[in-house]
């Protein structure tokens, strides 16, 4: 089997090593003579002779080298594919949040319309849009009448849903052209796009008027409501685009002086006309300051035997460059711009303070505007203004509108009766929208003042 020199080599080193030795077959490449020493005692005890297949163990080789390569890259491609797919996700949950800031960037988050500054850039490529192919386009701005009456009266909560369905109304007025986005609060705007003529934005805004118009049903309360809307047509030449949306707010506010519920195309002298208006806010506010105002005081005579009972304290206004502006002028200025506050209490101190000159007997109405109601603490004003004048409580009487009554709110409720327990008298000015019974023991409802400015 083996050459005499080869097998007594091979058996030596077996024993030698106490190891298994291999050594080739004579005649096959492929077969080992495999010896393997069984030892005792350091002895050879016996010997085992074993023939060994190398093709075969190399194939069982290859299988186990492939097995252990194809198990290490499964390792190396999971080592590295997890992380990648950690970072993959992260990639995608980071376009995901940039989307949401950009939608919100541009979006009104309580209708989901375009916000100011998506509409501003949107009008801007409108505009140039119209030039470049001569088309008319028109812009709206529109607002809620009485929107704050609804937050007063029926809550925030309330007042949000009516937005929400106002911009679903408004959705479904225009078409797919047309853009409508939400500017702040219950302001609206749209624009109208490749319009043949004027007429064609009337249209649009009768719809919205009486979309609009028709009852709401939010959160369990029926809520009726109107909207003014105010147009400007354009493009204007060598106007940037917002000088349109100025112009229709301008309209906007005519639309609300001439009733509410309405709309109205700019005109350019209303331009003139909201400039004087701020110059006169401006210019009162200096009055304010500078005691510019004064007093008109309306004699007031009991009805049967003609005594004279007292005198109104009505406050007028003498502007240095314009002359005499009248109450319905500047009143309402105050109203809306909260000055009607200071201007409240300055009538207040300074007529209890001139009446503490007239006889005892005599009597000094002031009236109260509704805002002073809202934002001011009204019977700590009273009571302050008293103390400081010395004027006694019952000779002075407030005049309210019916307005304030209407409002309903425990607040207004409570201040009239702590000021009834002040001895201080309640009548009825503006008399006549609705009935009023007398809700105070010294509510005068016999006295109805037939002068109609608020303050006067």
């Amino acid at each position: 089997m083996l050459a005499q020199g080869d097998a007594k080599a091979a058996l030596a080193q077996a024993i030698a090593e106490d190891a298994v030795v291999t050594t080739p077959l004579p005649g096959d490449k492929e077969l080992r003579l495999a010896l393997v020493p069984a030892m005792q005692d350091r002895k050879l005890a016996r010997i085992y002779a074993f023939t060994v297949d190398q093709a075969a163990a190399a194939s069982l080789t290859n299988i186990a080298l492939t097995v252990v390569t194809l198990t290490t890259s499964l390792l190396i491609v999971m080592g590295f594919s997890v992380p990648a797919a950690i970072a993959s996700r992260r990639i995608r949950e980071r376009w995901l949040a940039e989307d949401q800031i950009r939608y919100l960037a541009m979006h009104d988050s309580l209708t989901g319309l375009p916000n100011r500054l998506q509409f501003n850039q949107h009008l801007e490529r409108a505009v140039a849009r119209a030039k470049r192919h001569g088309h008319l386009i028109a812009v709206f701005a529109l607002d809620l009448d009485r929107f704050k009456d609804v937050n007063d009266t029926l809550g925030h909560a309330t007042g949000d849903a009516l937005l929400a369905e106002v911009s679903a109304r408004l959705r479904e007025s225009v078409r797919e052209v047309d853009l409508v986005g939400r500017l702040g609060g219950d302001e609206f705007a749209i624009v109208a796009e490749d319009l043949a003529a004027p007429e064609d934005a009337m249209r649009l805004a009768r719809r919205v008027c009486t979309a609009l118009g028709e009852a709401y049903h939010v959160n369990g309360h029926e809520v009726t409501t109107s909207a003014s809307v105010g147009i400007a047509i354009g493009p204007l030449d060598r106007e940037a685009p917002d000088v349109l949306l100025k112009n229709a707010d301008l309209a906007l506010y005519r639309a609300k002086e001439d009733g509410r519920n309405t709309f109205r195309f700019f005109e350019p002298a209303m331009d003139a006309a909201l400039q004087r208006r701020r110059r006169l806010e401006y210019d009162l506010r200096n009055a304010l300051r500078k005691n510019q105002l004064y007093f008109d005081y309306q004699p007031q005579f009991d009805l049967v035997s003609g005594r004279l009972t007292g005198y109104e304290a009505l406050v007028r206004w003498w502007h240095p460059s314009e002359g005499e502006i009248p109450p319905t002028t500047f009143l309402p200025i105050a109203e809306e711009t909260g000055l009607i506050v200071a201007l409240g209490e300055w009538i207040l101190k300074t007529a209890c303070s001139y009446a503490t000159t007239w006889p005892a007997d005599t009597r000094l109405a002031v009236n109260l505007s509704p805002a002073q109601f809202k934002t001011q603490d009204v019977y700590g004003l009273v009571r302050r203004v008293l103390s400081e004048t010395g004027l006694e409580p019952e000779r002075l009487e407030l005049e309210i509108t019916e307005a304030i009554i209407l409002q309903n709110t425990e607040a207004v409720l409570e201040t009239l009766n702590r000021l009834d327990q002040l001895d201080v008298s309640i009548a009825m000015d503006d008399f006549g929208t609705g009935l009023f019974q007398p809700l105070l023991s010294h509510a005068a409802a016999g006295q109805e003042d037939q002068d109609r400015p608020l303050l006067h």
